[in-house]
């Protein structure tokens, strides 16, 4: 366009390209744009920081935020805001950037609250997304349908199945019952709860819905997999592939966890040949036989797919070495093992990973300490499978030196790797540390809590239990009914001590 070009050109070919997954080239043309004198206008702004919403920009958004932080849009446009939001969650999965960013904005429109419950739910703070949509309410903001899925979907991930239920009314009462992706919320949450009871609910959203796509297929036929339905889940899968919509990788997985749940192997054989000639990975073959348990079908299975000359992929060893793991079969686990070092996947960080947790859950430590020794890089997973594998088997101080030297590493704990620390304390009767690793976690959640107040309970400390239990009910967390009871059965005892010295 030459000299022709204005704001309006600028900002157009900068969305374009970031709509289009073209972000270097949205960036790009950004700094272009800055060159030629032109200052930035609200869409340009928000279309540099869509650019900036992937990994591989995520450091160049810091720059754009601050520019945006200086021009003052941010506290006049909610299109900006937004778009930050996406920039910081998704770009660097920085839920805290992407949450000041929610606050600091004078004005949060439905879009803007809903994009931030689905961020919180996508990161792992389903419970924040709840949090959200309780305030949206009392700001002012009517949920739409988008609302409604966000919400459902924090329920689905907490099986949070009390407010799914209140929110199923809702949705009834606002005439969204027949919209498809609150249908396939619905859906999941529904078959999510399944232990409650609630699998006749989900079949009766799926019945009431107008349209079905692949999300509400799967996820009643993973469902009623789930619950052992097991029949009924082959039937709905054959009746799926009969329609226009076709199974994708995850309903083909859930049908086959059905068909090995009651040993069909025939019915498995023909849902395999379907899967193979619609061009899916014999992956999820493998990974569905080994999931249930059957570890000779999935060692058939493997056997097929290198003798058709499929290659072999990490995943495929991975499932196997699940499956193995699950049923102690630690001939076939060093079978695998063999076969990755054949085929040159022993150094892969997922194999190393998976192979520490099938030799620890045989009883085999020494093979999967040697393992993790020979892995070079370490991540969070490989770290706590080690701790875990000393926690259960009995070696106290080697999983809390583990953990030592992760720390000393720079790896960060997450929630899996405190419960095998702090089993490890109680098991060796280093209470007092177990009580410190405890107090340096971020954010305690209710189950943390009670899992801690447990084994105080168990190593004889129950009136410290009990201080705990007062400080959580401090900040509004109750722990569950069992919880409670052993709490009660320690304070008690303790009672029962105290009179019999």
């Amino acid at each position: 366009m030459g000299d022709k070009r204005d704001m309006v050109s600028w900002s157009s070919m900068i969305s374009c390209y970031a709509n289009n997954h073209m972000e270097f080239e949205a960036v790009d043309t950004f700094v272009h744009m800055l060159e030629d004198g032109f200052f930035p206008n609200d869409y340009c702004f928000a279309a540099v920081a869509r650019a900036c919403s992937v990994p591989e920009s995520a450091s160049i958004g810091d720059t754009v935020f601050g520019f945006i932080i200086k021009s003052g849009y941010l506290d006049s446009d909610v299109c900006v805001g937004c778009a930050l939001i996406d920039m910081f969650a998704k770009g660097s999965a920085d839920l805290v950037s992407a949450r000041k960013v929610f606050e600091k904005m004078p004005e949060r429109n439905v879009v803007a609250w809903t994009l931030m419950m689905t961020r919180c739910t996508q990161l792992g703070s389903p419970k924040k997304a709840v949090d959200l949509f309780l305030d949206m309410l009392v700001s002012g903001p009517v949920p739409d349908r988008f609302t409604l899925t966000a919400v459902l979907s924090a329920c689905s991930e907490l099986e949070l199945l009390s407010l799914g239920v209140q929110l199923h009314s809702w949705v009834i009462r606002s005439g969204l019952a027949s919209d498809v992706c609150v249908g396939c919320s619905l859906l999941d949450m529904y078959v999510k709860s399944v232990d409650g009871g609630s699998l006749h609910d989900s079949r009766k959203v799926f019945d009431q819905m107008q349209d079905h796509n692949v999300m509400s297929w799967t996820a009643i036929i993973t469902g009623y997999a789930r619950a052992e339905e097991n029949e009924e889940a082959i039937k709905l899968f054959w009746e799926m592939t009969k329609g226009p919509v076709r199974p994708n990788d995850f309903a083909f997985a859930g049908v086959l966890k059905a068909c090995g749940n009651i040993c069909d192997v025939d019915m498995g054989i023909q849902i395999y040949a379907l899967a193979i000639k619609l061009g899916f990975a014999c992956d999820t073959c493998v990974d569905a036989y080994a999931k249930s348990l059957e570890s000779d079908e999935a060692f058939e299975l493997l056997h097929e797919i290198e003798e058709r000359g499929i290659g072999t992929s990490a995943f495929t060893f991975a499932s196997l070495l699940s499956g193995v793991a699950c049923v102690g079969a630690i001939g076939k686990g060093e079978q695998i093992h063999a076969r990755m070092v054949k085929s040159g996947l022993d150094s892969n960080q997922c194999i190393s990973n998976a192979l520490i947790s099938m030799y620890s859950r045989c009883g085999n430590i020494e093979a999967a300490f040697r393992v993790f020794s020979g892995t070079r890089e370490k991540n969070v997973i490989t770290w706590t499978s080690m701790i875990t594998g000393f926690a259960k088997l009995g070696f106290g101080m080697r999983a809390l030196d583990t953990f030592h030297q992760m720390l000393d590493a720079g790896v960060r704990p997450n929630e899996i790797t405190y419960v095998a620390v702090l089993s490890s304390c109680s098991h060796v009767g280093l209470i007092s540390d177990g009580w410190k690793h405890f107090r340096s976690m971020l954010e305690p959640d209710v189950w943390m809590y009670s899992f801690v107040m447990c084994r105080l309970c168990e190593g004889g400390c129950a009136e410290e239990a009990y201080q705990l239990l007062k400080e959580m009910e401090s900040i509004g967390c109750f722990p569950d009914g069992v919880s409670l009871n052993i709490i009660i059965q320690g304070l008690l005892r303790n009672k029962e001590d105290m009179k019999a010295a």
